[in-house]
């Protein structure tokens, strides 16, 4: 006996090829693939809030731009329910008694699901960008975007997009659904948080160094777990303090820096890849002063792939004395070395996380559906 197919997948509603249907059961079908990866963004934003960075926006106005705010899982997935009917501009284009859609209104409906499929594509990352990553140009390159991802679901064929369907053509509208079909299946990677470790030292915290290499070592010495930090970085700071603030009046050396950085393992899909992105400058943001024994880590942009659950480590012990910033002794004289992420037009830092959460959606490619 054959097991009937469930509601929540593609095949429900006739994919990957729905030729034989009419075109209301697969777009009921994006509809709800779109509600899916859409409330997957905001449950991770309601728990998290602003401490998930995103490169182009913060999906904290799409739930008001969306106005699907109070929709659960189950609520998408009931046939003709409202909540549903609400992802369709207007409520007009979906009668929710029948299911049925206005064929007077076929071209805004088309294009008011592509109006949000461009405002949800902006979210996910373009997973397409993390081979050649060192060649994006600007943080919102990072994210998919409406042209790029039809682009991809046409097989990069551009007079093969169907963007607009204006009036009843039953080849053309099933040609736009199946180009969605396949956008939506590209967005897979969705904004995370993650977690950094800190440490600082300082030294000397009595006595006096007389150069800064035992100035360094006595601050390596001291160096002890600190509260969390909320971007990576690393920096030591040799200086010659001024008199009165310093009795000894040597010379005195800093360390604050990471020591780990991993995604917040409970929200992300078993078995999934997760990605921590960052654009690393130097600590004062040039390329003069970028260093202090980098390992993977390279100036510009730089993808991670996690590894056991950590996206990066860093060894204070492994930072070489030469490496350490000289200073002549100078009254007040200080010098820092090291690297941080760049920061953004409008605050904050370029960098971010990611995690493919294709495992967890209904909504996936045939070979892939359980």
């Amino acid at each position: 006996m054959t097991e009937p197919i469930n509601e929540r997948c593609w095949e429900y509603y006739g994919f990957p090829d729905p030729a034989l249907m009419t075109s209301r059961i697969p777009y009921l079908g994006l509809l709800r693939a779109f509600a899916e990866r859409h409330l997957y963004v905001l449950d991770l934003y309601k728990k998290y809030g602003d401490t998930i960075r995103y490169p182009r926006h913060s999906p904290y106005s799409m739930i008001h731009y969306m106005n699907i705010n109070n929709l659960d899982y189950e609520l998408i997935f009931t046939s003709g329910s409202a909540g549903l009917s609400r992802l369709v501009v207007d409520n007009r284009y979906l009668n929710i008694d029948t299911d049925e859609f206005t064929p007077l209104d076929l071209y805004d409906m088309f294009a008011g699901f592509d109006q949000r499929l461009d405002w949800l594509s902006k979210i996910y990352l373009n997973q397409n960008k993390l081979n050649g990553i060192e060649n994006i140009s600007d943080q919102s390159d990072l994210t998919w975007t409406l042209d790029d991802l039809l682009l991809a679901a046409a097989d990069g064929q551009q007079n093969a997009i169907i963007k607009y369907v204006d009036k009843l053509e039953p080849e053309l509208s099933l040609r736009w659904i199946r180009q969605r079909y396949k956008a939506l299946n590209l967005l897979r990677y969705i904004p995370i948080a993650y977690n950094i470790r800190r440490l600082y030292g300082y030294g000397p915290r009595s006595g006096k160094a007389g150069t800064v290499i035992d100035a360094y070592h006595a601050a390596r010495s001291d160096v002890k777990e600190d509260s969390p930090a909320s971007y990576l970085y690393v920096d030591v700071r040799s200086g010659f303090p001024k008199v009165w603030n310093d009795f000894n009046s040597g010379y005195y050396s800093a360390i604050s820096c990471f020591s780990e950085c991993g995604p917040v393992q409970e929200d992300i899909p078993e078995n999934s890849e997760s990605w921590l992105i960052a654009n690393f400058k130097g600590s004062g943001s040039t390329r003069e002063s970028f260093g202090l024994t980098l390992g993977k880590i390279q100036y510009g942009w730089n993808a991670l792939k996690a590894e056991n659950g950590v996206f990066l480590t860093y060894d204070i012990t492994q930072i070489q004395d030469a490496e350490i910033p000289v200073v002549t002794g100078q009254i007040s004289e200080t010098k820092s070395v090291g690297w941080k992420p760049d920061s953004r037009i409008g605050g904050g830092y370029q960098i971010y996380a990611y995690a493919d959460f294709n495992h967890s959606f209904y909504f996936k490619e045939e070979e892939e559906s359980t």
